[in-house]
């Protein structure tokens, strides 16, 4: 059985320095301020899940070295500083300012700078239609079957 805890230690600490490198690499990106949107908004998405599987990586690396016995104050003293690492690269990045999302509902939180107000023009036609067919099923509803298919014919091809 302890053979399996030292194969398992031996294969989270590679993982867990690795995901460190790369959290490490995305509070890079944010401490340049480059200018590219992409990057940061990369960096910013993926810095917090780094980190954090980083520091689950080390605590893995440290209970595996218990559980298989071969537990010394060098690799424990080892995982815990990296794990520390690994969640301070993390928290210095609680205090920057994040720009706000967009407030408007459907494509618009996802189109480009320049397409907003295309978006907006057409979730404002899907609103008119809507708003024709609750009238029409409101008209059928009230008795008037003439005025009620007119109109739900009006709003199909609207």
């Amino acid at each position: 059985m302890s053979d399996l805890f030292h194969s398992a230690a031996s294969a989270a600490l590679p993982v867990a320095i690795v995901l460190l490198v790369l959290g490490a690499s995305a509070r890079g990106v944010l401490w340049a301020q480059i200018d590219d949107p992409r990057w940061v908004r990369i960096a910013r998405q993926y810095l917090a899940p780094l980190s954090t599987w980083a520091v689950a990586g080390f605590i893995t690396y440290a209970l595996a070295l218990v559980a298989a016995g071969e537990a010394a104050t060098g690799p424990l003293a080892l995982a815990l500083v990296l794990a520390v690492a690994a969640a301070v690269i993390r928290l210095e990045g609680d205090e920057e300012e994040r720009a706000p999302a967009p407030r408007v509902g459907g494509e618009a939180a996802f189109a480009a700078p320049g397409q907003h107000a295309e978006v907006g023009r057409r979730e404002a036609v899907f609103a008119d239609r809507e708003r024709a067919r609750g009238e029409a099923v409101s008209a059928g509803r009230a008795g008037a079957s003439g005025e009620a298919s007119a109109a739900r014919r009006e709003a199909v091809t609207a």
